[in-house]
């Protein structure tokens, strides 16, 4: 890999160097007050040969480190051919990963951008990106998805299990690659084992290995074989979609991620954006999940104490499951707190993703740094992870670390942070608690020496392999081989007849000397080994003391703490006893208050019906009010009524009032007229007393003028008789039925 570098940047260094020499004169001339400390490295290059060179070594982050200890936890350099700011704090990191596409988009090594795509999930920004990110992240959250891995990953790995043998060795990454990758194609694109499974398996081994390749796409380099690799992926893809398009039937439950991009309504989720995605969503099973678990069974392999631990909390669970003959849930994987606090010091201490790469859109400034617009940020999470100001002993595999410790800070991002959270962290943790309940439950194992490759991004490890041995069968202790690192003691010698005895050969006691000089070395490595051990258990056994008298201390201030809150309330307890003693008098007071409050209540309700039963009256009164007109002509039989509503129709009486006092003015009228005529008459009667001395006594008309119960009919008939009382009927009106019609007027009606 080094020799490759080398060749391509030497072959591209003359064509390009004045073109970088005019980048780096316009990078020194802008302003650089507010830059971060560091060093942009040779041209064109940087600094990058020297972080691969320290990527490829057992302290990756050594590259960092030595730049922290000179320019700071952010500085600028040169990598991957563009100018950087690299970011080892975790709250610049933090921003970085919360700020939106406005300030920063997505960058990478142009290799991965070519092989990934302008249509990755990785690198399309905005609002696009969002609905992605939105559907395929709330796929993974699914309960549904949850249990169907949960079964498929089950059946895969007693399958892959069943086939162990105790005599040979086992490659956990492989296999775990193997499981993770079956299991998530069928969560993506629900494809079954089968010829086109193992096609797309090979395919995508090739597509991976050029993700960190020379960016050089001519045929027969590692790009242009990754490409043609991916090119037959999306073909196979794509033949899975258009089956899907020609059905036309939308299922209503979708049953893959595939389902869930197609029945969106988003013209921007074309079939070949879904395509892309597809491909790049099965990295994780083929490099982050089974990384993981590697890494997982790695450090428990070399923490007896966490390991046995894990181990007794998954037998637990499942001696509980088979004495109720339930089968395991993803919720009760996921339930175990030992195994997640291991998955989570895996994560931390493993860092399965070492770092995310940003461009500035904008100058932005930073905890008093500015990154200029065009530069790239370098996150690396990896240095973070194992700061000693954010974790104690952070090379030590420690799970019990995460027993009181919030996941969720900003020093702790494995899976990246803000909008381009990994989707499928849950995912992530659920496969490798399966894998390690069905792991540690069923085998146990001697590991061999390993190191781990910590680049480029595909990491893997080298001879990272068990012996396994299968529950049940020739089970024997943990450390039962510890004296010869994991080989079975040797067989006692057979002894043949006894021999001469010879003088021994030189070269013989020279051989013997180098076997005994092998042994000390041996022996003394063994006793350097159980040195560090003693030195790392009394260290363990001080911070244990430690952490005990801190737990006494607490205890004492806790009891004294209870103590006096005790008094408190014993004290409180007794002034609120005199306090209610007190407030006897207040009780009865409010129980004759209640009474009062209960009376005021009935008044007010026969109140609210007297004023219910008024509103009512109130409105039948103005409904008659209408009629009046109509009635006018009949107002003697409504009188009555018109006086029981005097007190709410007033206009009304008013003009009733000059309805009698006109009445009674012609009533007084008439009379006068009466009396006239019957002067008048007595005039003539007396005028000619022959013809009319007979009728003075009661004449011709039936008339006796000096009798009381003489007199004139009256002249209006009867109808004023209902506004007269008795005193109002005088001797001049009599009962009978003649008309004073010539003497009438008419009778203007009131409105």
């Amino acid at each position: 890999m080094h020799n490759l570098w080398i060749v391509f940047l030497t072959a591209i260094f003359l064509s390009t160097i004045i073109l970088l020499y005019r980048n780096r004169s316009r990078i020194r001339s802008s302003p650089s007050s507010s830059l971060p400390l560091g060093t942009l490295g040779w041209p064109l290059i940087g600094e990058t040969l020297e972080f691969i060179s320290c990527a490829y070594s057992d302290r990756p982050e050594s590259f960092m480190e030595r730049r922290r200890r000179m320019y700071g936890k952010v500085f600028k350099s040169h990598i991957f051919g563009s100018p950087t700011i690299v970011s080892i704090d975790a709250e610049v990191s933090r921003f970085v990963l919360q700020s939106d596409s406005k300030a920063f988009v997505p960058s990478y090594p142009k290799s991965l951008t070519e092989l990934m795509g302008q249509s990755s999930i990785l690198l399309i920004n905005g609002s696009l990106q969002r609905r992605v990110h939105g559907l395929i992240g709330a796929f993974f959250k699914s309960p549904h998805l949850k249990a169907q891995i949960t079964q498929e990953m089950e059946s895969y790995i007693q399958k892959s299990m069943g086939s162990w043998r105790d005599d040979h060795p086992i490659f956990i990454q492989d296999e775990a690659k193997n499981i993770a990758f079956q299991v998530l194609v069928k969560a993506l694109i629900s494809l079954n084992p089968g010829e086109e499974m193992e096609f797309l398996r090979k395919q995508f081994q090739e597509f991976i290995s050029g993700l960190m390749s020379l960016p050089v796409n001519i045929p027969g380099t590692r790009l242009y074989r990754s490409l043609q690799a991916k090119k037959k992926m999306v073909q196979l893809v794509g033949k899975i979609i258009q089956e899907r398009r020609n059905i036309n039937q939308p299922s209503k439950v979708p049953k893959d991620v595939l389902d869930v991009l197609l029945n969106d309504s988003s013209q921007l989720l074309t079939d070949t954006l879904i395509s892309d995605n597809m491909i790049d969503l099965m990295i994780p099973g083929e490099d982050s999940v089974p990384v993981l678990v590697t890494l997982a069974i790695k450090y428990l392999s070399d923490c007896p104490a966490a390991l046995q631990q894990l181990t007794e909390e998954n037998m637990r669970l499942k001696r509980l499951k088979a004495e109720r003959g339930e089968t395991m849930t993803w919720s009760d994987y996921l339930s175990l707190p030992f195994t997640q606090t291991v998955i989570t010091e895996t994560l931390r201490l493993g860092n399965v993703i070492i770092g995310v790469m940003r461009k500035a859109m904008k100058d932005v400034e930073i905890k008093g740094h500015r990154i200029p617009k065009g530069w790239c940020v370098f996150a690396y999470f990896r240095s973070v992870h194992l700061d000693e100001s954010q974790y104690d002993w952070p090379y030590q595999f420690n799970p019990w670390r995460w027993q009181d410790k919030n996941i969720s800070s900003c020093s702790f991002t494995p899976f990246g942070g803000g909008q381009r959270l990994c989707p499928g962290l849950d995912l992530a943790r659920l496969e490798a608690s399966i894998f390690l309940h069905h792991f540690v439950t069923q085998f146990r194992w001697v590991a061999e020496d390993d190191s781990i490759v910590n680049f480029p991004t595909n990491r893997h490890l080298l001879q990272k392999k068990g012996e396994l041995e299968m529950a049940g069968r020739n089970r024997f202790p943990r450390d039962a081989f510890d004296g010869r690192r994991g080989f079975p003691p040797e067989g006692p010698f057979l002894r043949g007849p006894p021999l001469p005895r010879l003088p021994p050969h030189p070269a013989m006691l020279e051989e013997e000397f180098e076997m005994q000089h092998a042994e000390m070395r041996r022996l003394f490595g063994e006793n350097r080994r159980l040195v560090e051990d003693r030195m790392a258990l009394q260290q363990e056994l001080g911070v244990a003391k430690e952490e005990l008298h801190r737990m006494n201390l607490a205890i004492g201030d806790i009891r004294a703490e209870q103590e006096l809150h005790s008094r408190e309330l014993i004290e409180k307890g007794l002034k609120l006893e005199a306090d209610l003693r007190a407030t006897e008098p207040l009780k009865n007071e409010a129980v004759q208050l209640r009474s009062e409050i209960q009376k005021l209540n009935n008044i007010r309700q026969d109140l609210a019906g007297q004023v219910q039963n008024l509103s009512q009256e109130v409105a039948r009164l103005q409904a008659d009010n209408k009629q009046i007109p109509l009635l006018r002509a009949e107002i003697e039989g409504l009188h009555q009524e018109l006086m029981r509503a005097r007190t709410a129709v007033d206009y009304e009486k008013k003009g009733n009032i000059e309805l009698m006092e006109q009445r009674q003015a012609m009533e007084k009228n008439l009379v006068s007229m009466a009396r006239e005529v019957e002067k008048l008459r007595a005039e003539l009667a007396s005028t000619d007393a022959r013809p009319w001395g007979a009728g003075i006594s009661g004449g011709s008309y039936g008339m006796k003028f000096g009798s009381p119960d003489g007199g004139f009919p009256a002249p209006y008939g009867d109808g004023y008789g209902a506004h007269l009382g008795a005193a109002d009927k005088g001797p001049f009106y009599g009962s009978g039925s003649a008309s004073w019609g010539g003497l009438e007027k008419p009778r203007a009606t009131r409105r």
